[in-house]
């Protein structure tokens, strides 16, 4: 509960220091471990949010909902830290890549929990991943019919991704927008929400630019830069938009 209120808060530090203490009393509380990895995730500690997440898998100390959290977020560590020179050590040492690894995380908790959407949203991932982008797109357009919360928005975005790459900025740029109108509104109730704010934007962003939308691409990273003035690729990107919206203007005249 107050380690909670303290990370709704951004006081990272004491969030972190009243879960240990919570799970110094009570070295089987699986919620306190699994909030513990989440708050490394978040910080991209990656290393510790992955031990903080094991100890639960290990020492079976979660029930089943605890459980598959804690394998998804090992699957989202696996995908978030895999890399090509990664994976081809791996096999060279007869090891499975870590995106095998997540797929198969994923896959254990779809198998006793089919309408896990954040375990179906991590198959989507690791399907674009390995270039399966058609089947990654299915996955994604399922999960944000099927789901209705944060990982709905999640899909959306990577739906706006994959339209991206097909050309198809438009409609990305329209998927964009829906999403960080969520994360803004989310935003005012959990500051460590801001960075993905920033990210949509900058998201936002670029999708306007290969749009064309030059006036809306300079007002969405005026607002980027609002938030996060020090961002030296948003001025860039700022700069070439108001270029590129010259150019056009000249041509147009």
């Amino acid at each position: 509960g107050l380690a909670r209120c303290a990370l709704a808060r951004g006081r990272r530090g004491e969030a972190e220091a009243r879960l240990w203490q919570a799970i110094s009393l009570n070295p089987q509380h699986a919620d306190a471990r699994c909030l513990l990895g989440r708050l490394h995730a978040d910080a991209r500690e990656w290393h510790r949010a992955k031990q903080a997440f094991d100890s639960v898998l290990r020492e079976g100390l979660a029930e089943d909902r605890r459980d598959s959290f804690a394998m998804i977020s090992v699957g989202n560590i696996f995908v978030a830290t895999a890399g090509r020179a990664e994976e081809e050590e791996a096999r060279r040492n007869g090891k499975p890549p870590k995106l095998e690894r997540a797929l198969e995380l994923f896959t254990r908790v779809l198998e006793r929990e089919p309408a896990n959407l954040y375990a179906a949203q991590g198959v989507g991932v690791v399907l674009a991943e390995r270039g399966y982008m058609h089947e990654a797109k299915e996955v994604f357009s399922l999960v944000q019919e099927a789901g209705g919360g944060s990982e709905a928005g999640v899909a959306t975005a990577n739906l706006a991704h994959m339209l991206v790459l097909e050309q198809r900025p438009v409609l990305a740029a329209k998927l964009y927008a829906n999403c960080l109108a969520r994360a803004e509104a989310a935003a005012h109730s959990s500051p460590s929400a801001s960075d993905a704010v920033h990210t949509l934007r900058l998201q936002l962003a670029h999708a306007q630019y290969r749009a064309s939308q030059f006036k809306e691409c300079r007002r969405t990273l005026g607002r980027a830069l609002h938030s996060q003035p020090a961002h030296a690729p948003s001025w860039y990107n700022t700069a070439l938009a108001l270029y590129r919206a010259a150019g056009a203007t000249s041509r147009d005249e």
